[in-house]
């Protein structure tokens, strides 16, 4: 009877071994679970960053342009302010040149003024 008492005993042990096992099996797949959990969060968090930093360097290059455009503006209106200011001396040249012109034909018309008579 000893003969069937440690086959008995043999089973037992292997049956509580196989659930030693089967336990330990499913901790590993808890644990693989969580893993794959933590890395799809990752790639998760990981687009959501790159998709901010996307819409940033598109503000940021929305920015650029922006200012760009501004500084291009202002250079323009500068650049016709400068053209006005040289018409407009110009033409306080041309003045000034026909005013001593009729000055001098004043002069030379008025008899007294001029230094020839």
């Amino acid at each position: 009877g000893s003969e069937m008492e440690a086959q008995r005993g043999a089973r037992i042990a292997a049956a509580q071994s196989e659930q030693q096992m089967q336990r330990r099996a499913g901790l590993v797949r808890d644990e693989l679970e969580a893993a794959r959990e933590e890395v799809a969060q990752l790639e998760a968090d990981n687009a959501t960053m790159l998709a901010e930093e996307g819409r940033q360097s598109m503000l940021a290059e929305q920015r650029r342009q922006a200012l760009t455009q501004e500084a291009n503006m202002a250079s323009e209106v500068l650049e016709s302010f400068r053209r006005k200011r040289q018409t407009a001396v110009h033409a306080l040249g041309e003045m000034k040149a026909g005013l001593q012109r009729a000055r001098a034909a004043a002069e030379r018309a008025s008899p007294g003024s001029s230094m020839l008579q």
